[in-house]
């Protein structure tokens, strides 16, 4: 990560540092800066991963990770667009 930018949440609440089109926040997480277009499909982001990542907030980015790190209630393949 260099030459990115650190900035605060709309609300104050959480920190993040920019970079290379994804935000990462202060305890190692990261959330895609990217939007995705699929058309008339929708990500069903009501569960998450083994890492309790959803699909908008991982797979739309990572794609090739899609089953990966599935459970008995995620999916990515039935769950995420971009798989």
């Amino acid at each position: 990560m260099n030459g990115g930018d650190y900035y605060y949440s709309d609300d104050g609440s959480t920190y993040y540092y920019s970079d290379d089109g994804y935000d990462y926040l202060l305890d190692g997480g990261y959330t895609s800066t990217t939007t995705y277009d699929y058309g008339d499909c929708v990500n069903d982001d009501s569960v998450g991963d083994s890492y309790d990542d959803t699909c908008s907030e991982y797979y739309d980015a990572n794609p090739a990770e899609c089953g990966n790190y599935d459970t008995d209630t995620f999916v990515a393949a039935s769950l995420c667009c971009a798989c």
